[in-house]
């Protein structure tokens, strides 16, 4: 398991890697509840080096969703590993944007001049 995120043009990229079960939850939360402090405009989740996640830590990404929702903050997911795609197509279609790529989750979040899309 590993959680790393960089800040580029006021966009959040959360890159996490490797397997995520419930030994990791309090780590993830802690992560999550110290990056939502941070000054961002939006976040993008990229999630094509995950091989697992459980339904714990799919809460604390969702946990952290309307969090980013609270603060007016677009959040998107991107680039799901086919094995753990399944996940979030299937129940959270409808909630989260959800690109194959980083760049178009950026593309996305980002138009003419850095002014940021925030649509719920």
């Amino acid at each position: 398991m590993k959680l790393t995120y960089r800040i580029e043009d006021e966009i959040c990229i959360v890159d996490l890697e490797g397997g995520f079960s419930q030994e990791e939850t309090k780590e993830t939360k802690l992560f999550f509840a110290r990056l939502s402090d941070e000054v961002f405009k939006a976040c993008a989740i990229n999630l094509s080096k995950v091989i697992f996640l459980d339904s714990i830590i799919i809460g604390t990404i969702m946990s952290f969703f309307r969090k980013c929702r609270e603060k007016q903050r677009a959040m998107v997911i991107c680039a799901i590993n086919i094995e753990v795609q399944w996940l979030f197509w299937n129940r959270y279609e409808d909630l989260l944007k959800i690109f194959e790529t980083e760049e178009e989750a950026i593309t996305y979040l980002t138009i003419t001049n850095h002014e940021l899309v925030v649509s719920y």
